[in-house]
């Protein structure tokens, strides 16, 4: 399995949050929520909800509701070090050959961290940081073009027969 590293537009929390504070000021200013929402490019309907949080918890209602879900297994700097080696390549973290496989991430978050992925977990973690599996550019050195061409001329017409001879039944 290569891996291809992808950037995903992510919403920044923190800016989402600095945009709701703004319109804090401009609703302790008295603008209309129509004009807010005009001013911060967002729908009215958001703007309304930020007013009557606003209205009711103050700046609190405003601010980033914290992180949902299960906590993290590794950290942000581990998700960071193990983007650099992933990118790297296997090659640079010790293995023979420049081929990423779940169980060669698994092993290196392992021996990094002390922390166990599963194959379905490690490759949910490596789709969050915005990899996909890809196909080999290459072929594999062990590949025998002799024996792939004889399957080809004879294995496969007899098994393509079988299956012509079933279905005319």
């Amino acid at each position: 399995m290569y891996l291809c590293h992808m950037a995903k537009n992510k919403r920044d929390f923190d800016q989402l949050e600095a945009r709701r504070k703004k319109a804090a000021q401009l609703f302790s200013k008295g603008h209309r929520n129509a004009h807010i929402a005009a001013e911060l490019g967002v729908t009215r309907g958001a703007v309304g909800k930020w007013h009557k949080a606003f209205l009711k918890h103050g700046m609190k209602g405003l601010a980033k509701a914290p992180s949902a879900g299960r906590k993290r297994a590794i950290t942000a700097v581990e998700q960071k070090w193990l983007c650099a080696a992933i990118l790297k390549g296997a090659i640079a973290s010790g293995y023979s050959t420049d081929l990423w496989t779940l169980d060669r991430i698994i092993n290196s978050i392992k021996d990094k961290t002390g922390i166990s992925y599963s194959e379905s977990g490690a490759w949910r973690l490596l789709r969050k940081l915005g990899f996909s599996c890809q196909k080999p550019v290459t072929r594999a050195i062990q590949r025998d073009e002799e024996k792939i061409a004889h399957w080809k001329k004879y294995r496969w017409r007899e098994i393509k027969k079988k299956h012509v001879r079933k279905n005319a039944q």
